[in-house]
């Protein structure tokens, strides 16, 4: 059944924009259920995380400009890499972070269907419970509150 789950409590200020974000679209295309919350929360969490590291890293590339007159280029070259205590340079904690969040975002679009590659392989909710080829499904008096819809009540099951 397609339905938004309610957003969890816990998301961050970024994780719960992309959830409002994504939900409706999800939603609209048929890829979203309750059962989803999880996984959805997930993704929303690594987008927003995502979010605040790459603004992190836009900060500190502003404030080398700012602080240290660097044009832009030098300045971002500057930002990605850092200097171990044994003058060894290697690329950023930060440049890090962005890129195992970009990865970690890319696979839940994958898993959603996001991408233009996995969209191909997404199929939309129809709300028909599938049937397995040459079976034909037992003909069953309606359960529930549907015995008792207009038409029904007395009707054979031919």
């Amino acid at each position: 059944m397609i339905e938004i789950p309610s957003a969890p409590k816990h998301l961050g200020k970024e994780a719960a924009k992309e959830w409002k974000r994504i939900t409706p679209l999800l939603e609209e295309l048929g890829l979203i259920s309750g059962l989803d919350r999880a996984a959805l929360a997930l993704y929303c969490q690594a987008v927003g995380r995502l979010t605040e590291l790459e603004d992190a890293f836009n900060g500190q590339v502003k404030r080398l400009m700012t602080d240290r007159k660097l044009d832009y280029p030098t300045a971002v070259a500057e930002a990605s890499q850092s200097t171990t205590p044994s003058g060894y340079v290697q690329q950023s904690v930060m440049v890090q972070l962005i890129k195992n969040h970009r990865e970690q975002v890319n696979r839940y679009l994958q898993h959603f269907g996001l991408s233009p590659s996995a969209r191909g392989r997404v199929q939309p909710s129809n709300f028909v419970q599938p049937t397995l080829p040459g079976i034909e499904p037992p003909k069953q008096a309606p359960g529930g509150f549907a015995q008792f819809a207009p038409g029904l009540i007395g009707a054979s099951l031919q």
